[in-house]
C-alpha cells in the first residue's frame, strides 16, 4: 500500500454497541487512501472481535493494534501515533462517528493552506442516532467559534494567534487533523492511565503551531452518554483532572511557554480546571468542601490576578463571573442556596 493520506487513530474499549456504527462511517469515507488504525484497550466485552471481523474484509485499510493491558486512551493513541505512516494524523473516538465527507474536506483544505492544524466543526448526537439522521439534521455547532480564534485562519501566528488558539474553544482532538511535523515539534506523548489526557496533549502541541485552517462545517458527531455532562463524573476523574492541569501548567513552565501565552493559561487553569473541576465535585453533592479549597488555592496561588483575565472577562457575563466566585469562595453557600431552590 502507498503511504497513506491521513492516518486515523481510534482508541477503543467496551463499546460494541456503537463500534460498528463508527466504523461503517470511517469505511464510507469520499477521501481515497486513507489508513484506520484502531487500537484495542484490552475491551472485556465483543468490540475486538468486531473489530478483527473489519480488518479481515478490509486488509489494505484498517489495521487493529493492541494494548498490553487497559491504559485507557492516552496509551491507545500514543500507540498509534507511533505506527501511523501518514503526514496529516486524526483522532476519532469509538463510540462516535463523522460525516462521509470529513477527512475529504479536512484533506483537501491541509494541503491547501499548509496548516499545522486543520479543524471542523462538531455537534451532539446520541447513542441510537444514525449517520443520515445527523447529516440531514443540519445540527447547530456544540462549539461556536470566537471571530477572535478565526481570524487567524491560514496566517502565519504570532505571540498573539498562538495564545488565542490555545485559549479560545475549538472542539477535541478528534475535530482536526495535525501534521507530523507538528507533532513532531512538540513532541508531546499523552498521558496514560489517567483520564482528561487530550487536555494536556492538545494545549501543548497548539503551542508550537505555525498556521492552523478551519473548515466551518459540522462533520464530527459526538455520542452523548448517560444523559448529561457530568453522567460520568466521579470524585477520581475529578481529582485526576485536578491532576493533569497541574501537570500540564508545569510542563508549560519547563517549556519556558508561560510567559509567551500567559493569559491563555491563565484561563485554561481558571475555567477548565478551578471552575469547571469545583462544578463537577458540586454535582456530586457529598460536600468536598475541602478540595474545592485546595482547588481555590491552587489557583490563587498559581494565577492570583485570574479575575482581570480578559479571556475569562470576555466569555463570563458578570452573572456568570458571580456565580464562578460563589462556589468557589462559598461551597457550602452555593450548595445550600441550590437546595433551598429545590435544585438537588
Amino acid at each position: 500500500m502507498d503511504k497513506p493520506k491521513v492516518s486515523i487513530i481510534i482508541p477503543v474499549y467496551n463499546v460494541e454497541g456503537l463500534l460498528p456504527r463508527c466504523i461503517d462511517t470511517l469505511l464510507a469515507q469520499t477521501l481515497e487512501g486513507m489508513e484506520l488504525i484502531f487500537v484495542d484497550d484490552c475491551s472485556m466485552d465483543g468490540s475486538k472481535a468486531i473489530l478483527d471481523a473489519y480488518a479481515k474484509e478490509h486488509p489494505d485499510t484498517l489495521r487493529v493494534l493492541q494494548t498490553p493491558r487497559n491504559m485507557k486512551q492516552g496509551a491507545a493513541r500514543n500507540l498509534g501515533m507511533r505506527e501511523a505512516r501518514s503526514d496529516l494524523i486524526g483522532f476519532v473516538d469509538s463510540d462516535d462517528f463523522v460525516a462521509p465527507t470529513m477527512f475529504e474536506r479536512l484533506y483537501e483544505r491541509a494541503t491547501e493552506t499548509g496548516a499545522d492544524i486543520t479543524t471542523v466543526q462538531y455537534a451532539r448526537v446520541s447513542e441510537t442516532t444514525t449517520v443520515d439522521e445527523a447529516v440531514k439534521a443540519d445540527l447547530a455547532p456544540l462549539v461556536k467559534w470566537s471571530p477572535n480564534l478565526t481570524r487567524w485562519d491560514n496566517k502565519e501566528l504570532d505571540d498573539e494567534g498562538v495564545t488565542d488558539s490555545i485559549a479560545y474553544p475549538r472542539g477535541g482532538v478528534y475535530c482536526s487533523l495535525w501534521t507530523r511535523d507538528l507533532l513532531d515539534r512538540a513532541s508531546v506523548d499523552f498521558p496514560e492511565e489517567i483520564f482528561w489526557e487530550d487536555n494536556f496533549w492538545s494545549a501543548l502541541v497548539i503551542a508550537h503551531a505555525c498556521k492552523t485552517a478551519f473548515v466551518p462545517s459540522v462533520e464530527y458527531f459526538y455520542t452523548m452518554r448517560g444523559g448529561s455532562t457530568t453522567a460520568g463524573v466521579t470524585y477520581e476523574r475529578a481529582m485526576q483532572r485536578r491532576e493533569i492541569e497541574n501537570r500540564l501548567l508545569e510542563e508549560a513552565k519547563s517549556r519556558n511557554l508561560l510567559d509567551s501565552y500567559h493569559d491563555a493559561w491563565e484561563y485554561l487553569y481558571t475555567f477548565r480546571y478551578a471552575i469547571n473541576t469545583t462544578g463537577f465535585l458540586l454535582a456530586l453533592r457529598e460536600g468536598y468542601f475541602d478540595d474545592i479549597a485546595a482547588i481555590r488555592d491552587d489557583l490563587n496561588r498559581e494565577f492570583p490576578t485570574w479575575r482581570s483575565n480578559r479571556y475569562y472577562r470576555e466569555t463570563y457575563s458578570t452573572t456568570k463571573r458571580l456565580k464562578a466566585s460563589l462556589k468557589l469562595n462559598h461551597p457550602k453557600l452555593w450548595t445550600g442556596m441550590r437546595r433551598l431552590a429545590g435544585r438537588h
